[in-house]
């Protein structure tokens, strides 16, 4: 565990408002904040060098909490040559997260959690992202699912974004699950910005695992579930099944598609035999 980026004289986070003129420094100490606009009559190299030189003190190694990458890997030409983030919380919502990681010291690995875009990524097929505690995995309507294997993820607490949920995927996983098995605890959480409700999927999920869903338990209630909304299991085998159901969003102004593996207790009956 890394520790949040601490310096005795102040702390600051640089965000380019006009990335070849203007940095935006913020400053804060424990008692209160304050922002300092500043204009650099030069490019954006020379403004990082200043940045890095004078308010990090051209440190090798520098500790931070929380890091995102953003706009074009380009200006990663930009970091000073010994430039090393030791960090948390990776976020590159922009481009192929790799073409940053030469940014992130490997002694941050692994990493408590990490969001990427699909955009540029040709495969999720790396020890970066495999080791993470959290992934967050963001798709877009150029994504190419079948390729980049979504399914074959095997983090353990994992998010999945989507414009609208494509439901092949949820199959494809639960599949997966059934058949190579899940480690107890394993929680993959579906969202999408499109209709931002997930009940119709839910729907869909239910009549498309018509032939092997059982019946919710009520010792299966999870927090925060929306009862209202379909809920059932999956069963993997006698010792574990999955766990189907919405949550609302954090904000509250949504809702999700969760999958979770949890132990199984008691008989199983199917759904079908008890409508009879």
């Amino acid at each position: 565990m890394t520790i949040v980026l601490s310096y005795p004289a102040l702390r600051c986070v640089l965000e380019f408002l006009d990335a070849a003129k203007r940095q935006q420094v913020s400053f804060w100490d424990k008692d209160h904040v304050c922002r300092k606009e500043s204009r650099f009559e030069m490019g954006q190299k020379e403004a990082i060098k200043k940045f890095y030189n004078y308010y990090l003190g051209g440190r090798s190694e520098i500790y931070v909490d929380h890091v995102s990458f953003g706009g074009s890997s380009l200006a990663m030409g930009n970091l000073p040559v010994n430039f090393s983030l030791i960090v948390n919380n990776f976020l590159a919502n922009h481009g192929s997260f790799e073409s940053f990681l030469p940014a992130v010291n490997p002694a941050s690995y692994p990493l408590d959690s990490l969001e990427i875009s699909t955009t540029d990524v040709l495969s999720l097929d790396h020890p970066v992202l495999h080791t993470a505690q959290n992934l967050t995995i963001i798709t877009n309507e150029d994504t190419d699912h079948e390729h980049l294997l979504i399914n074959k993820i095997r983090n353990k607490n994992v998010s999945i974004g989507y414009e609208v949920i494509i439901l092949a995927d949820l199959l494809e996983i639960i599949e997966d699950w059934v058949f190579y098995k899940r480690e107890l605890g394993t929680t993959f959480t579906f969202f999408e910005d499109f209709r931002n409700d997930v009940s119709a999927t839910l729907n869909q999920l239910y009549e498309e695992l018509n032939d092997c869903r059982k019946e919710w338990k009520e010792e299966d209630n999870q927090e925060h579930m929306i009862r209202e909304y379909r809920h059932f299991f999956i069963e993997i085998d006698e010792a574990s099944k999955i766990l189907v159901y919405g949550v609302r969003s954090q904000e509250g102004t949504g809702s999700r598609v969760v999958f979770k593996v949890v132990a199984m207790t008691g008989a199983v009956e199917d759904v079908e035999m008890e409508e009879v």
